[in-house]
């Protein structure tokens, strides 16, 4: 199922693909919240990304997730533990479907990501990120 508005082009008008890809278009929060909790993974694969909150809120919602490298709210290079999700490379199709297929097939997997996504996105709060932010301005000064 893709959710959100329309506007990514001819390819992508749905409402349903032949292939069994529903378009489910724009979504209220609360439908939203149920898509996410009702998810068996959730993946977010842009080739570039400013930060990420689509993740983050399936992580919350203690859904599997399978995003790309490009991601800032997930991907922490200075993070010693394991990632919250599947990290994919957005260029390369066969480690995308790799990373859909484990996160769809493992259940060791899944379940293991659930808590460690959660638990990432949880620790992510407006507060801690006006926190950081001061401290950057003060380190620019």
């Amino acid at each position: 199922m893709i959710v959100g508005p329309t506007g990514w082009g001819p390819s992508l008008s749905g409402p349903q693909d032949p292939r069994g890809v529903l378009f489910a278009g724009a979504v209220s929060d609360a439908v939203l919240t149920g898509l996410y909790r009702r998810a068996r993974a959730f993946a977010y694969v842009p080739l570039t990304e400013g930060y990420g909150l689509p993740p983050l809120e399936a992580m919350w919602t203690g859904t599997p997730s399978v995003v790309s490298n490009e991601v800032p709210s997930v991907v922490d290079l200075e993070q010693p533990d394991p990632p919250p999700a599947r990290i994919v490379n957005p260029f390369d199709v066969a480690d995308i479907a790799a990373g859909l297929t484990a996160v769809l097939t493992d259940p060791v997997l899944r379940a293991d990501l659930a808590v460690r996504g959660e638990a990432h996105a949880r620790s992510r709060t407006w507060k801690k990120a006006a926190h950081q932010h001061i401290r950057l301005w003060q380190g620019l000064v």
